[in-house]
């Protein structure tokens, strides 16, 4: 068949979003639906096992919640036609059909009526999330390619400006005293050889063949405190990222010893320019107008179907939750 044989492209374009986030909109679904008990038992089941312990009935509601936004897409992808025109459904219930088919020389046009007639496209669990899938990137997709206002930008950094922080860095080198190799004088040792390279004024290049072999280099490039726990110990990295520039200091701590430090290069915390993040803040404008307008949608969605979020209200097992049924199918 070969609509199945082509390739799986451009299947969400902007303008076609635009129509399709028009229809649902305007036409409201107006027949109610109960979340199948099986369904309220599967999310109940899965809560338990992730979390370890038995839900609370807010936690369960959220899982209610989840499923009832997906149950809305669906009904949304189905009634605009997807399930019988988007090629991964498709393949997919070729794939499913040919599995249970008596005739394996049967065509896929053949096999694809039998999954339709079976209603394979509403129970397979593939098959609705593609569905809820590609309609959430037709909700979201027109602002893929947008371009943020400046002032959003800007509004953006302000509100971001802790995460998008450059943290202080710094350039070292090291002394390495294994505490496998030293045991009970590890502590003596250090504080030695620390004393001794202080008073000869030795230079880094030649201090660290004092220390005992080690597999991370004795000497770091530009790092930060984040970088260097990583790497060393939440102590070592929040030690080292205050030492002293262009002297000995230490010991300091790590996960396999201690060490003698020599910061070479410090660079100060800074905030960065707008242009300097743009890309970033303008990557995070278009994921969040995106989430925004789904947000949207479903709120819509659920308004029209009366549909009342349970993680508002709690839930209980086999309770009734208003909903809609597709259109058109």
């Amino acid at each position: 068949m070969r609509l199945l044989r082509a390739p799986i492209v451009h299947f969400v374009a902007i303008g076609a979003a635009l129509f399709v986030a028009e229809r649902w909109l305007d036409a409201p679904l107006p027949e109610p639906l109960q979340v199948p008990a099986s369904e309220r038992t599967r999310i109940h089941q899965e809560l338990r096992r992730t979390l370890g312990r038995e839900p609370s009935p807010r936690e369960l509601g959220y899982g209610v919640d989840a499923w009832i936004d997906e149950e809305l897409l669906v009904r949304e992808a189905r009634a605009l036609g997807w399930h019988r025109t988007d090629p991964v459904v498709q393949m997919r219930l070729v794939r499913n059909q040919r599995f249970v088919s008596e005739d394996p020389e049967a065509e896929d046009e053949t096999l694809l009526d039998q999954a339709y007639a079976m209603e394979m496209d509403r129970a397979d669990l593939v098959v609705r999330r593609r569905l809820a899938e590609r309609l959430r990137l037709a909700v979201t997709s027109p602002f893929s390619g947008a371009t943020p206002p400046e002032e959003d930008l800007r509004a953006l950094l302000e509100r971001d400006r802790d995460r998008l922080r450059r943290p202080a860095l710094v350039q070292l080198s090291h002394v390495f005293l294994s505490s496998d190799r030293r045991g009970a004088d590890l502590q003596r040792d250090a504080e030695t050889a620390l004393a001794r390279l202080r008073k000869q004024e030795l230079p880094p290049e030649d201090a660290i063949a004092e220390g005992d072999p080690f597999l991370v280099p004795a000497k770091l490039p530009l790092s930060s405190e984040r970088a260097l726990a990583a790497r060393l110990g939440p102590e070592f990295g929040r030690d080292v990222i205050q030492a002293p520039e262009g002297e000995w200091s230490g010991p300091t701590p790590s996960a396999y010893g201690l060490h003698l430090v020599w910061v070479h290069r410090r660079v100060q915390a800074r905030d960065p320019g707008l242009e300097e993040v743009r890309s970033d803040l303008s990557a995070t404008w278009r994921t969040e107008r995106g989430q925004e307008r789904l947000r949207e949608v479903l709120a819509k969605l659920r308004a029209e179907a009366g549909v009342v979020r349970q993680s508002e209200v709690g839930t209980e097992e086999g309770a009734a939750v208003g909903a809609a049924p597709s259109r058109g199918e």
